[in-house]
């Protein structure tokens, strides 16, 4: 987005470091995907490898960008990215568009959609003021006159359609008549919601701007009928996120002042194009018990220094707003939306800007939150997260003064594999940022061209594609490489074999312990099935075929006294949602989905004599003892055995959980916060709830096992004596 009365900086923050001696201090963030714990210390830099480092680039279709209106752009990188990634660029600035008309200027935010025959959709935002002079284009988005919601402004947005090889197939105006149309955000029914980031009060145009407005994700050549969405707020818009469960949409806003807020649409949860303009109601957000909390971080922006501690939730409720309309702003009076919800209580955030949906969660920007930056009275940026089916928001990631790390990120999507990327708008040299799972930063592109902002990141929908533009001159690119789950697979089970003492290639092994124990560690994530509800009678893949087959022979071959299976998951803990199960079992007292290969095993178990097979495993995050008795189980076929659970050492802790009764389990011993006779809160810190276990095998032949807490205390223990 463009500066409106904002700070800019017209150098690198990061040569100002180099020139003025000042240690970069990094960023402070909590992982996005465990709970928000808070990962580092403030003042810590915490920056990972990512994918690698990232080198100039030649974008793949470099002969086709021979003759643009930028110049002959075929011998120059534009980008930098990591090994093994390439690019298109695409749809750039004064190229003649399907319509007839150029491609305008200013690309900006972004979101795509499947498409007609493997091609992908992009919506995309032009964020133009009136009679912007783009390389001789002061039009902006062209379109009729019936088809533009004022003839003077040059706003708007335009739609691409791009071939499985990342090459256009068409691109064409979708929304005209509109100003600084920045970000706004992908809807579950098809749709791009364009924000213009303006109060306009008619001094420009004709009409009133500040306003949302609702574009098809269409194929074919078409603009949209530009209706205002009022209901959802004239103020200063910058993007919106929709929570699918609910069809709640939330908004940012950018302003120094800005708020938060969340539009619930009067239809209910839309489910069509079009429904939107029936209205529904504003409200903003609010801190429980802190009123009108300045989320800066900044004396400068009226905060302090600390106050929103980093991975700290906070409860937050919802406050109406009266006039979603207002014909003025004005603080002094009190009037417009932000000034409204602030009366009532609303946090204060600096400039929100990008949005997000990602599993279950809203993830949002503040582009100059933050303590103050080593060149400038306001910050280098923060990342929010609401959750809200807890109705808490917490401070993700707050970008240290130095800015070295992390220089004002703008725009935000959410990879399909959990990582945030975050589109910088800072000074000086712009980059893509990842936040990987573990709470680490990396880079993951620059603009190699100019230093103008990344903007618009979105994945494509299968997830292989990484579509992001940088503003000016305005250029999209189609960025490529190992993303994959497959890749990423291929990445950690490499680091694995790096960092562990495993012979040969396969994870799956075991080992030998005198004449008494054999251990055998299965691997339960390289070979099985995707989640499910875990519920096919003909069964689902877990160990594979040929694992499975290791595992018969090698205990049939075993010859030590006790053969131990270390499992990744346990063998009849329920876990995962209804439609998401992660283990073996899912509740069911008929033998399901991954149960039916267990079953299997059982019974060549008993059919082959096999004795004295213990399991142990973790994955739960409380301990246990289970033992596992035919008589009480549906399936029967099978000789009796011991199951034992412990964990964790240092993450939080919940359960008990269900049991699933095909192999008549039954708990002999719990240690975890919701049990028939103890209620303890979840999530203690050790030694509460924390665990490891303990096996000895003596000179008899009996196998000890014991739990402790993390002290080094016998929770519980058990003496099994073999079988002969």
């Amino acid at each position: 987005m463009k500066s409106q009365g904002s700070e800019q900086v017209s150098f690198s923050r990061r040569k100002f470091l180099s020139l003025a001696g000042v240690t970069a201090a990094g960023v402070t963030v909590v992982s996005p995907l465990e709970t928000f714990y808070a990962r580092v210390a403030r003042g810590q830099a915490r920056t990972g490898i990512g994918y690698g480092a990232i080198k100039p680039k030649l974008p793949v279709n470099y002969r086709e960008l021979t003759s643009t209106v930028i110049g002959d752009l075929s011998r120059i990188p534009l980008l930098e990215l990591p090994p093994g990634f390439n690019y298109t660029a695409i749809s750039i600035v004064g190229q003649s568009m399907s319509d007839g008309n150029p491609v305008p200027g200013d690309h900006d935010g972004m979101a795509t959609f499947v498409g007609p025959r493997g091609t992908t959709i992009l919506v995309r935002n032009h964020e133009l003021d009136p009679d912007e002079n783009e390389f001789g284009n002061t039009s902006g988005v062209i379109a009729p006159p019936e088809k533009k919601y004022d003839q003077i402004n040059a706003g708007g947005t335009t739609t691409l359609v791009v071939g499985p090889a990342r090459r256009l197939v068409r691109d064409y105006a979708s929304l005209a008549g509109t100003i600084r149309n920045c970000a706004g955000g992908p809807t579950p029914w098809g749709t791009w919601i364009s924000c213009e980031e303006t109060f306009n009060r008619g001094d420009v145009g004709v009409v009133r701007h500040g306003y949302n407005f609702e574009v098809p994700a269409n194929a074919e050549i078409g603009l949209a009928d530009p209706i205002p969405l009022k209901a959802m707020g004239r103020f200063s818009h910058e993007a919106v996120a929709v929570d699918p469960a609910t069809g709640y949409i939330y908004e940012t806003e950018d302003r120094g002042d800005s708020c938060f807020y969340r539009f619930v649409p009067a239809v209910g949860k839309p489910n069509a194009p079009g429904q939107l303009v029936q209205g529904g109601k504003l409200y903003a957000l609010k801190v429980v018990d802190k009123p009108t909390l300045n989320t800066t971080n900044n004396p400068n922006s009226g905060g302090s220094i600390g106050l929103v501690p980093v991975g700290v939730p906070l409860k937050v409720e919802w406050v109406p707003i009266d006039n979603p309309d207002p014909d003025v702003e004005d603080k002094a009076q009190g009037l417009g939306v932000r000034y409204e919800a602030q009366s009532k209580g609303a946090a204060i955030f600096y400039r929100g800007e990008g949005a997000w949906y990602a599993k279950g969660l809203i993830y949002f920007v503040a582009t100059q939150g933050g303590p103050p930056a080593v060149d400038s009275t306001r910050g280098n940026g923060q990342v929010w997260v609401y959750d809200p089916k807890a109705e808490t928001i917490t401070l993700l990631i707050e970008a240290e003064p130095s800015g070295e790390i992390l220089d004002e990120p703008d725009n935000i999507t959410v990879a399909p594999f959990g990582d945030l990327f975050l589109c910088e708008d800072g000074g000086g040299e712009q980059f893509v940022v990842g936040v990987d799972t573990k709470g680490e930063l990396y880079q993951f592109a620059r603009n190699a061209y100019n230093e103008s902002e990344f903007a618009g990141a979105c994945f494509s929908p299968d997830g292989q594609t990484l579509f992001v533009n940088i503003q000016s001159p305005g250029i999209t690119f189609c960025i490529w490489g190992p993303l994959s789950a497959d890749v990423l697979a291929e990445r950690a089970k490499q680091a694995l074999f790096e960092y562990s003492p495993i012979r040969g290639d396969k994870i799956y092994r075991k080992y030998r312990y005198g004449k008494h124990l054999e251990l055998f560690l299965l691997d339960e994530r390289s070979y099985r099935g995707s989640n499910t509800e875990n519920s096919n009678p003909n069964g689902i893949e877990m160990l594979g075929q040929e694992q499975f087959e290791w595992l018969k022979k090698s205990l049939k071959a075993s010859q030590a006294t006790w053969k131990v299976i270390s499992s990744d998951d346990p063998f009849s803990i329920v876990t995962g949602s209804t439609s998401d199960r992660d283990a073996w079992g899912q509740g069911s007292p008929e033998v399901l989905g991954r149960e039916v290969q267990l079953s299997q095993l059982l019974q060549f178990i008993k059919n082959e004599g096999i004795k004295n097979v213990v399991v142990i495993t973790a994955d739960v995050h409380y301990a246990a003892a289970i033992s596992y008795e035919p008589e009480r189980a549906v399936f029967k076929d099978f000789n009796p055995f011991w199951e034992f659970v412990v964990g964790p050492i240092h993450a939080g802790a919940f359960g008990q959980n269900e049991l699933d009764p095909s192999f008549g389990p039954k708990y002999e011993y719990v240690r975890a916060p919701q049990t028939e006779t103890s209620q303890l809160p979840q999530n203690l810190p050790p030694p509460n709830l924390h665990s490891f276990g303990l096996a000895e095998v003596n000179s008899q032949g009996q196998l000890l096992v014991r739990i402790h807490d993390i002290t080094g205390k016998v929770l519980y223990e058990k003496l099994l004596n073999p079988q002969s």
